[in-house]
């Protein structure tokens, strides 16, 4: 893919610019677009929310803002809640239906111990 940027960005003269993103099969607007660098202190902070997950994995994101809070990062809880996502952080908790059976499992009677004899 971005090869094909990079064509459709300094390719022939003789095309414009519309006409070789079209033959590429690339969207024009991703030609324009510069990704943001990640800011040092978000770096930063990721470091932190990782720390503190390694030792309470079931804190959530606002606990975990408040730990930062307490070590002084200006945090709040949405921006904590993003780079948790970002990062593939989840607090560790029950879920939702655990203690339904699962009806796949089957048992077999006659693997079954007779507790009466």
């Amino acid at each position: 893919m971005k090869e094909r940027q990079e064509l459709v960005k300094s390719g022939h003269q003789d095309l414009s610019k519309r006409s070789r993103a079209k033959l590429l099969d690339v969207n024009l607007s991703s030609c324009y677009v510069r990704p943001k660098a990640c800011a040092d202190d978000t770096v930063t902070i990721m470091n932190e929310i990782r720390e503190i997950y390694a030792m309470r994995p079931f804190q959530g994101y606002r606990r975990i803002t408040w730990d930062l809070k307490d070590l002084g990062y200006p945090i709040n809880r949405k921006k904590v809640y993003r780079l948790m996502k970002l990062m593939g952080l989840e607090a560790v908790y029950p879920k939702k239906n655990l203690s339904k059976r699962n009806h796949e499992h089957k048992v077999f009677p006659y693997l079954l111990k007779d507790i009466h004899r």
